[in-house]
């Protein structure tokens, strides 16, 4: 839209109203027709943002005039002129030629004319100029209640122009100072207030360069895998067609849903920017272009736009929460099995994990079934309303179709580290490791980057001899397992030592080389596993002794070198049951429930060793011996399988920790010294 055509009637400005909004129209009848009357008074609406504008007494009237348009559209008319053959005609009497310009008046007259009109009184001080002189548009400053008579003085009281009489008279006992005087103040005054408007904008026009950076990236993924995609089909095309198209709806459904949030995003930010463009292109060319008198005029309706403005802006809003994390991961065993043809994955949509898979499975006669659960939701066990209803089988829910032991790729790795171990996180979403090969615990951020450190090698106050699992209280305490010290360390959310309890031994609060540890949120209890004493030891956080469970051997609740254990939503706590080969599932007080070891084609667990379970109650455990990640239902029912013997990133070498933080799982990749993060 041109700067000097009204965006209502699609014609040239004609007495242009800029409105608080810093949107111009013209006063007749573009606005006029828009005045309302109510209770309150008149009032308008924007026709473009819908802001509504409390009108003056005066009505539109008395709204500001845009400064920036009246001088456009005077140059525009100064270049009309001077083209013209023939002079411009008299806005009198419309029959000849202008000759000259009334300031005062703001017409173009012939001689006759001028002479009529300087023989009256009350215009005969008018200045006048030359009919082609380019600069009749420097105006006078005329005063509102004399309008024959030259404001000079700006009235700092009322914030207007005033002349000799008015400080005599209305602005009596005012503030009141030579308009060129203060002009210099209030022009700085004005510039000022237009930095954060200037800032504001760069941060809105960043969000909006990183806003089409993540389009195209969203975009360009979005080609890239469907290409990978279709490679697949038309290598699996005569049994997995169908699932084919699926999988390329599921991958252009995420980056509809995703490019759609960042357009309704755009969208918002657009209209800050066009908003903040508004005005600081008007409020810029007025000071270039406006008079002392009208500048200062114009300030206060400026002033209270702007504030308007950076009142209703917040920074943070601009920030784009979409990610281009789309991703497809083929599953190179697929040809073999033709159970699992791939996986189309991106983080979140509305904050929530996504992923869409497809398992298949052979029957007996050979024939292909297949069972999409990409939005299952894992049932999780009911909490038991007292002990006594406490039964030796978890309830029975339908069946996953478990899928073939695959690939999978971490989504972030964090290296650098010696013989990480045990991994959690506090209310702060830091993470906490240790880095048991330096005999220390390293704090954090949740990207990898190490915030602080404590311990050394020793067996001292925070010192350590191997420290592996660790975790956190209610209250962001740390308690870290030193296992060759055959103890509990407990400290400050910042490292401080608050204490220790432990001795070797086999008797109340001795250990021998204890290793894992869970926190319970709901009983406020320590579960310490005393591999070496088969058991675990249940402790307050004040370290004192609570209960213990466990004992050497093969039945039902017993254990042979106990590494992990962690809880589910429901209470109940999963045990790795290592030298057992199963996993075994307790009350919170110790009662046995279940036990489980199964996997596909007949095969079980081999030394499971870390777990975890997620916010959606799927277990997740490591195999000691086959270096991957299995997962389960919270019934036990197993699902698939991830991850083998190497050091590329996907693949272990000794799983210490697993441990579920938000929507990811982070692996400690022990002996590769590094964190694997999915």
């Amino acid at each position: 839209m041109s700067h000097i055509e009204c965006s209502v009637c699609n014609k040239t400005f004609q007495e242009p109203k800029l409105l608080p909004c810093f949107h111009t129209f013209c006063k007749v009848p573009c606005l006029e027709r828009l005045v309302v009357q109510d209770c309150r008074g008149q009032s308008l609406a924007c026709p473009v943002c819908q802001h509504l504008v409390p009108l003056p007494n005066s009505g539109v009237a008395g709204l500001q005039p845009n400064l920036y348009a009246e001088s456009l559209l005077k140059d525009q008319l100064h270049l009309l002129v001077s083209k013209k053959s023939k002079k411009r005609d008299c806005e009198n009497c419309q029959k000849v030629a202008a000759t000259k310009y009334c300031q005062q008046c703001k017409k173009f007259m012939c001689d006759k004319c001028i002479q009529m009109h300087q023989m009256w009184g009350d215009f005969s001080d008018h200045k006048l100029a030359d009919a082609d002189d380019t600069k009749i548009d420097q105006q006078v400053n005329n005063c509102k209640e004399h309008r024959e008579i030259e404001a000079e003085y700006f009235c700092e009281t009322c914030s207007d122009l005033v002349c000799t009489k008015c400080t005599n008279d209305m602005h009596k006992g005012h503030k009141h100072n030579l308009i060129s005087s203060v002009y210099p103040k209030h022009k700085l005054e004005l510039i000022s207030s237009l930095k954060p408007l200037q800032e504001g904008l760069h941060i809105v026009q960043e969000a909006l360069v990183a806003s089409d950076d993540m389009v195209k990236a969203i975009n360009d993924q979005k080609t890239t895998i469907e290409t990978d995609i279709n490679k697949e089909i038309d290598h699996l095309k005569h049994v997995l067609h169908q699932r084919g198209v699926e999988l390329l709806a599921s991958v252009k459904s995420y980056a509809e849903q995703k490019l759609q949030k960042i357009a309704i995003h755009k969208d918002t930010i657009k209209m800050t920017q066009e908003k903040m463009s508004r005005c600081l292109e008007y409020t810029e060319a007025a000071l270039k272009v406006g008079t002392e008198g009208e500048v200062l005029r114009m300030k206060a309706s400026t002033l209270k736009g702007i504030e308007e403005i950076t009142a209703e802006f917040e920074p943070n809003a601009t920030k784009l929460s979409a990610e281009a994390d789309l991703q497809w991961y083929p599953n190179n065993q697929v040809t073999q099995a033709c159970r699992e043809f791939g996986t189309v994955f991106c983080n979140s949509i509305d904050g929530e994990e996504i992923y869409d898979d497809l398992d298949f499975e052979i029957s007996s006669n050979s024939a292909y079934q297949a069972m999409s659960r990409g939005s299952i939701k894992k049932p999780s066990l009911p909490t038991p309303a007292s002990e006594k209803q406490i039964v030796n089988e978890m309830p029975h829910y339908s069946a996953v179709i478990p899928s073939l032991e695959t690939f999978r790729k971490p989504v972030k790795v964090i290296s650098d580290l010696s013989g990480p171990f045990g991994v959690t996180s506090n209310s702060r979403r830091q993470l906490i490791v240790t880095d048991s090969s330096k005999n220390q615990v390293l704090i954090m951020t949740a990207d990898g980057q190490k915030i602080a450190s404590f311990g050394k090698q020793g067996s001292k106050k925070c010192q350590f001899k191997h420290p592996c699992g660790l975790t956190v209280d209610q209250d962001d305490n740390i308690y870290v397992v030193d296992t060759n010290n055959h103890r509990i360390q407990k400290f400050s959310p910042e490292g401080k030592f608050l204490g220790a309890v432990g001795s070797p031994g086999n008797n109340k609060l001795q250990f021998s080389y204890p290793i894992g540890i869970c926190f319970n949120d709901t009983t406020r209890h320590l579960y310490v596993c005393d591999q070496a004493n088969n058991r675990i030891q249940v402790l307050s956080t004040n370290m004192t002794f609570v209960s213990s469970f466990g004992s050497q051997g093969n039945g039902d609740g017993e254990l042979i070198y106990p590494k992990n254990a962690a809880f589910d939503s429901s209470n109940f706590l999963y045990v790795t049951d290592c030298g057992n080969n199963r996993v075994q599932v307790f009350t919170a007080d110790g009662q046995y429930i279940q036990s489980f070891n199964g996997k596909a084609s007949g095969k079980e667990l081999e030394k499971p060793f870390a777990i975890t379970v997620d916010s959606s109650n799927t277990i997740y455990v490591s195999e000691l011996k086959r270096h991957c990640i299995t997962k389960y239902t919270a019934q036990g029912k197993y699902v698939s399988s991830f991850g083998r013997n190497g050091t590329e990133e996907g693949l272990f070498k000794d799983i210490g920790c697993l441990y579920a933080y938000h929507s990811a799982i982070i692996a400690s990749d022990t002996s590769n010294n590094r964190l694997q993060i999915f």
